[in-house]
């Protein structure tokens, strides 16, 4: 091996490579320096921590399996690249790290280039699991693989300028330990994490290739243009922001936020989180994957997506759900939602809600004084502990709808409906079929329903003894019924009391006694003709 140089020469021989080991003394290789070798390594920095500052020219190999070998035990070194260094070995590397720890600091001019088949621009070795190796790219760095961890140390990179590949890959962790990448530039090429918990950052920059997180929990960041980060393995955070973005998540409880654009994600098996604000957004997960949740701020439907839960924020927007038992939680807005098959949570919130139940065991959650919600429902449903107003039956099967305390709307369908308002002043509409409205609710000035479109003979009213109290079950006798203009009882068997010319219908619990008096129950709007044929005490 030749002595200690300080390399100011403009050429090395065949096979020559220098030594630095002062561990004092900075060197520099200056800016008309061309050095040169056929089959060696240019200069082996060892066991010091000197800076090497090449500010111009090339320092290149064309056979040597490392252009510049940089090799120290001691504290963080600084390779400073300002020039050119190059390796066009088939497997070489333009620098390699090795030892206990380095910085290389690639400068605007600056290139490190590795153009062999299979050549790596920047090979990091260093072998303590408590120490780092930084890279600040401002310049341009190619290689096959651009750059290749080895060792076990953490790596930190800073790119500012291009990161490029010839065929392979941009980074490759192959040992573990925890990556921080931080691309202003463009990286060209994947970028494959390994073990521990890795960092990409990608907002003001380009990446082609995708990233790819490995073992650990990792965080991903892309920026305005359309990424692709695969978490792999454990818990990951991936964030699209703009573009349309590929997320994997893989396994574990990953949280994948695509940001603007129409993005794909998958979250893979465990408890996924995904972020959505685009209609186009396409959430993949498939059944037995865990429990997952979609946070939307656009109308979404977890129709064909094995998604369990979906949590709007915004405005008026509505959520549909899938075959799973969901819960659908809507805004503060008016909001449409759907729960589809299975037995559902719909939970409206403020607004004017509209909700569809198909599922007897679908629970609808509304809060006092908050709006005005409907029910539409293909099921048999009571509005009883929900603050709901209205219950609209559908389909045409024989359905029943129970009110609750409110003023509600109780709409029946094409088949026989049993309609029960229960307390409050609530409108009944049986529409086709023999109906049935029930009145078991304490009767009073503030708990009088309104029949739409009461038919006789097929329609029928059912009143409770235990509200009309002196009347025994079965059908209501004919003494107990009185038609008139007056409201009023004509002698002391009349019981129910029918208005002809207002639809009023009364309940006289003593007849014409004058111990108690009439109260009002119930007013058909239609002033059908009825008798006491159309009664049933229950």
């Amino acid at each position: 091996m030749p002595a200690q140089y300080l390399l100011h020469t403009d050429y090395v021989g065949s096979g020559d490579f220098y030594t630095i080991s002062n561990p004092n003394s900075g060197y520099e290789l200056a800016g008309w320096a061309m050095l040169h070798s056929t089959n060696g390594r240019v200069f082996l920095a060892t066991n010091v921590a000197p800076t090497v500052d090449l500010w111009g020219g090339t320092i290149a190999s064309s056979a040597g399996t490392t252009t510049v070998h940089y090799t120290t035990a001691a504290t963080n070194g600084y390779i400073n690249v300002d020039g050119t260094i190059r390796n066009s070995n088939d497997a070489g590397s333009a620098i390699r790290i090795w030892g206990s720890s380095a910085s290389i600091r690639v400068g605007e001019g600056g290139s490190i280039i590795a153009n062999g088949d299979s050549g790596y621009a920047i090979t990091l070795s260093v072998s303590s699991p408590s120490t780092q190796a930084s890279i600040i790219n401002k310049g341009y760095i190619l290689g096959n693989t651009a750059i290749l961890r080895n060792g076990s140390e953490n790596v930190v990179i800073t790119n500012n300028g291009s990161i490029d590949i010839i065929s392979g890959d941009a980074y490759v962790d192959a040992y573990g330990g925890w990556d921080i990448i931080t691309n202003n530039g463009l990286i060209r090429g994947r970028i494959l994490f390994g073990g521990g918990n890795d960092s990409y950052d990608g907002r003001l920059g380009s990446q082609l290739g995708g990233v790819y997180g490995g073992h650990g929990n990792d965080q991903m960041m892309g920026g305005s243009q359309s990424d692709y980060f695969s978490g792999d393995e454990n818990d990951d955070l991936l964030l699209g922001f703009g573009g349309d973005d590929v997320l994997n998540g893989g396994a574990g409880n990953d949280d994948l936020r695509g940001g603007t654009g129409a993005d794909r994600m998958q979250g893979g098996a465990g408890n996924d989180t995904y972020d959505v604000d685009n209609a186009g957004d396409n959430v993949i997960e498939i059944d037995g994957e865990g429990h997952d949740t979609i946070n939307a701020s656009v109308s979404y439907s977890l129709v064909g997506r094995s998604v369990e839960t979906l949590d709007l924020s915004g405005g008026n927007i509505n959520g549909t759900g899938n075959e799973l038992a969901n819960l659908i939680d809507g805004t503060s807005g008016n909001n449409v939602l759907d729960g589809k098959a299975g037995a559902d949570t719909l939970i409206g919130h403020a607004g004017n809600d509209t909700y569809y139940v198909d599922n007897a065991g679908d629970n609808v959650v509304e809060a006092n004084g908050e709006g005005t919600d409907k029910v539409i429902s293909t099921v048999s449903y009571t509005l009883a502990g929900r603050y709901v107003e209205t219950l609209d039956l559908v389909g045409t099967g024989n359905l029943n709808a129970t009110g609750n305390k409110l003023n509600n709307v109780l709409d029946g369908n094409n088949g026989s409906n049993i309609l029960n308002g229960m307390a409050g002043k609530d409108t009944l509409t049986g529409k086709g079929g023999a109906d049935r409205f029930v009145f078991d609710q304490a009767l009073g000035a503030s708990n009088v329903d309104t029949i739409t479109d009461f038919h006789a003979p097929d329609d029928s009213i059912r009143i409770d003894n235990a509200v009309f109290l002196g009347l025994s079950a079965g059908n209501l006798s004919s003494a107990a019924f009185r038609a008139n203009t007056t409201g009023n009882a004509a002698d002391a068997s009349d019981r129910i009391i029918y208005e002809t010319d207002t639809g009023e219908l009364y309940f006289d619990r003593d007849g014409s006694g004058s111990t108690y008096q009439p109260v009002l129950f119930a007013i058909l709007s239609n002033q059908e003709t009825i008798s006491y044929k159309d009664f049933l005490v229950i």
